[in-house]
Protein backbone atom coordinates (compact mmCIF):
# COMPACT_ATOMS: atom_id res chain seq x y z
CA UNK A 1 0.00 0.00 0.00
CA UNK A 2 1.38 3.47 -0.82
CA UNK A 3 2.55 5.40 2.23
CA UNK A 4 0.19 8.21 3.33
CA UNK A 5 1.29 11.74 2.52
CA UNK A 6 2.10 13.39 5.87
CA UNK A 7 -0.12 16.30 6.78
CA UNK A 8 -2.37 15.84 3.75
CA UNK A 9 -3.92 12.39 3.58
CA UNK A 10 -4.18 10.03 6.50
CA UNK A 11 -6.84 7.57 5.34
CA UNK A 12 -6.21 4.58 3.09
CA UNK A 13 -9.15 5.33 0.72
CA UNK A 14 -8.01 8.92 0.20
CA UNK A 15 -4.47 7.80 -0.55
CA UNK A 16 -5.68 5.24 -3.10
CA UNK A 17 -7.90 7.88 -4.73
CA UNK A 18 -5.00 10.31 -5.04
CA UNK A 19 -2.73 7.60 -6.48
CA UNK A 20 -5.36 6.75 -9.11
CA UNK A 21 -5.81 10.41 -10.00
CA UNK A 22 -2.09 10.87 -10.46
CA UNK A 23 -1.92 7.78 -12.69
CA UNK A 24 -4.74 9.12 -14.89
CA UNK A 25 -3.06 12.53 -15.12
CA UNK A 26 0.23 10.91 -16.14
CA UNK A 27 -1.51 8.91 -18.84
CA UNK A 28 -3.20 12.02 -20.21
CA UNK A 29 0.11 13.91 -20.32
CA UNK A 30 1.78 11.01 -22.15
CA UNK A 31 -1.09 10.77 -24.63
CA UNK A 32 -0.89 14.49 -25.29
CA UNK A 33 2.87 14.29 -25.87
CA UNK A 34 2.62 11.48 -28.40
CA UNK A 35 -0.33 13.14 -30.13
CA UNK A 36 1.64 16.38 -30.58
CA UNK A 37 4.67 14.47 -31.87
CA UNK A 38 2.56 12.52 -34.35
CA UNK A 39 1.39 15.75 -35.95
CA UNK A 40 4.99 16.43 -36.86
CA UNK A 41 5.46 13.17 -38.78
CA UNK A 42 4.64 13.27 -42.47
CA UNK A 43 2.33 10.58 -43.79
CA UNK A 44 4.34 7.76 -45.24
CA UNK A 45 7.47 8.48 -43.21
CA UNK A 46 8.94 6.40 -40.41
CA UNK A 47 9.04 7.63 -36.81
CA UNK A 48 12.77 8.33 -37.27
CA UNK A 49 11.99 10.86 -40.01
CA UNK A 50 10.15 13.41 -37.89
CA UNK A 51 9.52 16.70 -39.65
CA UNK A 52 7.46 19.78 -38.98
CA UNK A 53 4.44 19.79 -41.26
CA UNK A 54 3.51 23.45 -41.53
CA UNK A 55 1.35 23.80 -44.59
CA UNK A 56 0.34 27.17 -46.00
CA UNK A 57 -0.71 28.49 -49.40
CA UNK A 58 1.75 31.36 -49.47
CA UNK A 59 1.04 34.57 -51.39
CA UNK A 60 -1.21 34.48 -54.45
CA UNK A 61 -0.81 37.04 -57.26
CA UNK A 62 0.72 39.77 -55.09
CA UNK A 63 0.33 43.49 -55.55
CA UNK A 64 3.28 45.16 -57.25
CA UNK A 65 4.35 48.77 -57.73
CA UNK A 66 6.32 50.39 -60.57
CA UNK A 67 9.97 51.15 -59.91
CA UNK A 68 9.39 54.89 -59.52
CA UNK A 69 6.96 54.27 -56.66
CA UNK A 70 9.13 51.77 -54.80
CA UNK A 71 10.30 52.89 -51.37
CA UNK A 72 12.93 50.26 -50.58
CA UNK A 73 16.62 51.09 -50.37
CA UNK A 74 19.00 50.53 -53.28
CA UNK A 75 21.07 48.12 -51.18
CA UNK A 76 18.17 45.81 -50.41
CA UNK A 77 18.34 42.42 -52.07
CA UNK A 78 15.73 41.33 -54.58
CA UNK A 79 14.98 38.25 -56.64
CA UNK A 80 14.50 39.26 -60.26
CA UNK A 81 12.88 37.49 -63.19
CA UNK A 82 12.25 38.53 -66.78
CA UNK A 83 9.21 36.99 -68.44
CA UNK A 84 8.79 37.61 -72.16
CA UNK A 85 10.79 40.81 -71.82
CA UNK A 86 8.88 42.00 -68.76
CA UNK A 87 11.03 42.38 -65.61
CA UNK A 88 9.71 41.90 -62.11
CA UNK A 89 11.57 42.08 -58.80
CA UNK A 90 10.64 40.46 -55.50
CA UNK A 91 12.01 42.04 -52.34
CA UNK A 92 13.87 39.34 -50.45
CA UNK A 93 12.71 40.72 -47.11
CA UNK A 94 9.09 40.02 -48.11
CA UNK A 95 9.78 36.28 -47.93
CA UNK A 96 11.07 36.18 -44.35
CA UNK A 97 7.73 35.49 -42.69
CA UNK A 98 7.19 31.69 -42.66
CA UNK A 99 3.75 32.14 -44.20
CA UNK A 100 5.21 34.14 -47.10
CA UNK A 101 8.04 31.89 -48.30
CA UNK A 102 6.21 31.12 -51.55
CA UNK A 103 4.69 33.57 -54.04
CA UNK A 104 2.49 32.15 -56.80
CA UNK A 105 2.37 34.92 -59.38
CA UNK A 106 1.33 35.46 -62.99
CA UNK A 107 3.40 37.80 -65.16
CA UNK A 108 1.69 38.66 -68.42
CA UNK A 109 0.03 35.32 -69.09
CA UNK A 110 2.83 33.18 -67.63
CA UNK A 111 2.49 31.54 -64.21
CA UNK A 112 5.66 32.13 -62.18
CA UNK A 113 6.36 30.97 -58.64
CA UNK A 114 9.20 32.39 -56.56
CA UNK A 115 10.15 30.56 -53.36
CA UNK A 116 12.72 31.41 -50.71
CA UNK A 117 13.76 29.61 -47.52
CA UNK A 118 15.55 31.96 -45.14
CA UNK A 119 16.94 29.13 -42.99
CA UNK A 120 18.85 27.58 -45.88
CA UNK A 121 19.14 30.88 -47.81
CA UNK A 122 17.89 29.09 -50.91
CA UNK A 123 15.81 30.79 -53.62
CA UNK A 124 14.22 29.18 -56.66
CA UNK A 125 11.72 30.09 -59.35
CA UNK A 126 9.41 27.86 -61.36
CA UNK A 127 7.27 28.42 -64.45
CA UNK A 128 4.05 27.07 -65.91
CA UNK A 129 2.64 27.05 -69.39
CA UNK A 130 1.52 30.37 -70.91
CA UNK A 131 -2.13 31.08 -70.25
CA UNK A 132 -2.25 28.79 -67.23
CA UNK A 133 -3.46 29.44 -63.70
CA UNK A 134 -1.03 30.16 -60.86
CA UNK A 135 1.04 27.11 -60.07
CA UNK A 136 -0.09 24.66 -57.43
CA UNK A 137 2.87 25.17 -55.08
CA UNK A 138 2.61 25.72 -51.35
CA UNK A 139 4.67 25.35 -48.22
CA UNK A 140 4.75 21.82 -46.86
CA UNK A 141 6.97 22.01 -43.82
CA UNK A 142 10.50 21.89 -42.50
CA UNK A 143 13.10 19.19 -41.91
CA UNK A 144 16.76 19.52 -40.93
CA UNK A 145 16.65 23.26 -41.60
CA UNK A 146 15.37 22.71 -45.15
CA UNK A 147 11.99 23.79 -46.51
CA UNK A 148 9.66 21.17 -47.91
CA UNK A 149 7.31 22.34 -50.66
CA UNK A 150 4.05 20.79 -51.74
CA UNK A 151 3.56 20.76 -55.50
CA UNK A 152 0.68 19.14 -57.40
CA UNK A 153 -0.09 16.84 -54.50
CA UNK A 154 3.47 15.68 -53.73
CA UNK A 155 6.13 16.80 -51.27
CA UNK A 156 9.61 17.82 -52.43
CA UNK A 157 12.84 19.25 -51.04
CA UNK A 158 12.93 22.92 -51.93
CA UNK A 159 16.70 22.99 -52.46
CA UNK A 160 16.90 20.48 -55.30
CA UNK A 161 13.38 19.29 -56.10
CA UNK A 162 13.99 15.71 -54.98
CA UNK A 163 10.85 13.91 -53.82
CA UNK A 164 10.50 14.03 -50.07
CA UNK A 165 7.33 12.02 -49.80
CA UNK A 166 5.35 10.40 -52.62
CA UNK A 167 1.79 11.40 -53.31
CA UNK A 168 -0.77 8.62 -52.74
CA UNK A 169 -0.35 5.99 -55.44
CA UNK A 170 2.77 7.66 -56.87
CA UNK A 171 6.27 6.18 -56.66
CA UNK A 172 9.11 7.87 -54.85
CA UNK A 173 10.87 8.70 -58.14
CA UNK A 174 8.24 11.25 -59.11
CA UNK A 175 9.92 14.34 -60.58
CA UNK A 176 9.14 17.88 -59.49
CA UNK A 177 6.17 18.85 -61.69
CA UNK A 178 7.31 22.34 -62.78
CA UNK A 179 10.49 23.42 -64.57
CA UNK A 180 12.93 25.88 -63.05
CA UNK A 181 12.85 29.44 -64.35
CA UNK A 182 15.91 31.74 -64.60
CA UNK A 183 16.18 34.13 -61.68
CA UNK A 184 18.78 36.62 -60.42
CA UNK A 185 19.59 37.68 -56.90
CA UNK A 186 20.61 41.35 -57.07
CA UNK A 187 20.66 44.67 -55.26
CA UNK A 188 17.51 46.64 -55.97
CA UNK A 189 19.40 49.71 -57.18
CA UNK A 190 21.43 47.71 -59.71
CA UNK A 191 18.38 45.84 -60.95
CA UNK A 192 16.30 49.02 -61.26
CA UNK A 193 18.99 50.84 -63.24
CA UNK A 194 19.42 47.88 -65.58
CA UNK A 195 15.66 47.30 -65.92
CA UNK A 196 13.95 50.71 -65.56
CA UNK A 197 10.54 49.28 -66.55
CA UNK A 198 10.56 46.76 -63.73
CA UNK A 199 7.88 46.55 -61.11
CA UNK A 200 8.37 45.35 -57.55
CA UNK A 201 6.67 43.10 -55.04
CA UNK A 202 7.65 44.64 -51.72
CA UNK A 203 5.36 43.33 -48.96
CA UNK A 204 3.11 40.31 -48.46
CA UNK A 205 -0.49 40.94 -49.44
CA UNK A 206 -3.38 38.71 -48.44
CA UNK A 207 -7.14 38.82 -48.97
Amino acid sequence: MPAPIPGLLRSRPATIALTAALAIASALVAASFWSDDARNVGAGTSSSEVWWRVEGPGILRPEVVPADRATIGDDEEILGVIVDGRPRAYRLGAFLDPSAHIVNDVIGDRPITVAYCNLSDCARAYAGSPGGAPLDISQGGLKDGQMIVRAAGGYFWHRDGRPFEPAPGVGTERAFPYPDFPMERRKWGDWRREHPTTDLYATPTRP
